[in-house]
């Protein structure tokens, strides 16, 4: 899980545009690269937009068949430049949890705010960089 949390600081950092979902959405948007948890819960997930019209996945945390783990991505708006995370995992009677904030740069150097998809928790986000 620390991976994962690693990787999306350093992916999310740089970004130009962001977008929280209540969810990870079944078909994905060009231009845009996306985190959530899969389908089953048991891997947490990158797909990145390969720049021409489809997208890469990526796993971050990798399913364990022979002894799974359950896991939720949940993102959270500070400011308009400040996203808070936290990555849980749960197995058996035992919790896991990584909590981390990451300032986002480009976008509070274009003064461009972070965009809310929704109402409910937010466990998925799209995000863009510009090169």
């Amino acid at each position: 899980m620390r991976i994962a949390s690693h990787v999306t600081t350093e992916k999310l950092r740089f970004a130009s545009d962001v977008t929280l979902l209540a969810s990870c959405p079944s078909t994905y948007a060009a231009g845009f690269s996306y985190i959530c948890v899969n389908a089953n819960g048991r891997s947490v997930e990158q797909y990145i937009y390969n720049g021409s019209s489809a997208h890469n996945t990526v796993v971050m945390v990798a399913e364990n068949l022979s002894s799974p783990v359950t896991y939720g991505i949940e993102f959270n708006k500070v400011n308009n430049y400040r996203l808070s995370y936290t990555i849980k995992g749960h197995k058996n009677s035992r919790n896991f949890e990584v909590k981390s904030q990451v300032s986002l740069l480009n976008m509070e150097l274009k003064k461009q705010a972070i965009i809310i998809g929704g109402t409910t928790a937010f466990k998925a986000i799209a995000y863009k960089v510009t090169p």
